[in-house]
């Protein structure tokens, strides 16, 4: 669990009235509070609210490469990823090592293993299928420890700027990134 601080009550009022639901307006006062696992982040790499690291990149390449194997499609929101590029072809994630987009800079920490959340569909809270998409995906894409992967973990490098239709630069690429 993650605490989080109230904001202005006024703010919270007004994001109510443009979402057109009640809302709250909350942040995270202490970042420190939060590193990313150190084996696979550097010292001053935080997290806030995010699950374990500060972004999810996924690719559309990969998401076709699993709807192309599923009974019913999936969107990408299943996987919940704060950044989703245009690629060809299935898993091109897996070997980035550090990419630019826009003005920041990301080093790709780890690959994201996967949960039964991605069973619900995130705007009903439906689950359709409760083995679908984990059980085709894990015939697809698992880790070298047997984890069931979609997208990378990512840590910016410095602040900046992304914005839809950014120029993508893999920076450093090589390898696998399924450890």
């Amino acid at each position: 669990m993650v605490a989080a601080r109230p904001g202005d009550p006024t703010a919270g009022a007004y994001l109510s009235t443009i979402l057109g639901r009640p809302v709250d307006l909350v942040y995270f006062d202490d970042p420190q509070n939060r590193p990313v696992d150190p084996e696979f982040g550097q010292p001053g790499d935080y997290v806030s609210f995010a699950d374990g690291f500060p972004l999810l990149v996924a690719t559309t390449g990969s998401l076709d490469h699993l709807n192309s194997h599923l009974a019913r499609p999936i969107e990408m929101a299943r996987f919940r990823p704060n950044i989703v590029l245009d690629a060809e072809g299935a898993w091109p994630e897996d070997s980035w090592k550090t990419i630019r987009i826009g003005s920041v800079e990301l080093r790709i920490a780890k690959p994201c293993a996967r949960c039964v959340i991605t069973t619900r569909d995130p705007y009903s809270g439906e689950q359709p299928d409760p083995r679908e998409p984990l059980q085709t995906l894990g015939k697809l894409h698992r880790s070298a420890k047997g984890g069931i992967i979609f997208g990378q973990n990512a840590i910016p490098n410095n602040a900046g700027t992304i914005s839809i239709g950014d120029a993508v630069e893999v920076m450093e690429a090589g390898g696998s990134n399924l450890t």
